[in-house]
């Protein structure tokens, strides 16, 4: 599915305003300007676990922008079923990311430098509300 950027803003609940410094921070959305360009499904998760990063582990976008192009690959390209029972490990330090099992978790949190980021209820929030927009688009 493809989202506008409007429906990111709407999904992510940034302002435009927060969503262009963001846009400018990560290397792999610097060119995607103006109201028409396009991002994928994977394009909005990633950026679901960014928003995740910035806002309850308090870093700085522009540290996690940086260095996010694992993450965003991850996203992109990782077979969504198993991502909905994982977590993503992310290393602070060097933007690394593993999906790792429920268990694996648990052994992290407990680590300075590595972040778990519960992509699996991100992923699970996408989907529901792709559903609903997708239903609303048919049947409106």
């Amino acid at each position: 599915m493809a989202f506008r950027q409007a429906e990111v803003l709407n999904e992510l609940q940034l302002s435009r305003a927060t969503f262009c410094n963001w846009r400018r921070a990560i290397h792999a959305f610097a060119g995607r300007t103006g109201a028409g360009a396009i991002y994928s499904s994977g394009d909005v998760l990633a950026l679901k676990a960014i928003k995740f990063l910035v806002a309850n582990r308090e870093m700085r976008i522009s540290k996690v922008g940086a260095q996010c192009g694992p993450l965003i690959d991850l996203c992109r390209y990782e077979n969504w079923g198993k991502l909905r029972n994982a977590g993503v490990v992310y290393d602070q330090r060097t933007g690394a990311v593993e999906a790792v099992s429920e268990e694996a978790q648990r052994k992290v949190r407990g680590s300075y430098t590595e972040v778990t980021i519960p992509v699996g209820e991100l992923l699970s929030e996408l989907e529901a509300n792709m559903n609903r927009d997708l239903h609303d688009r048919v049947c409106s």
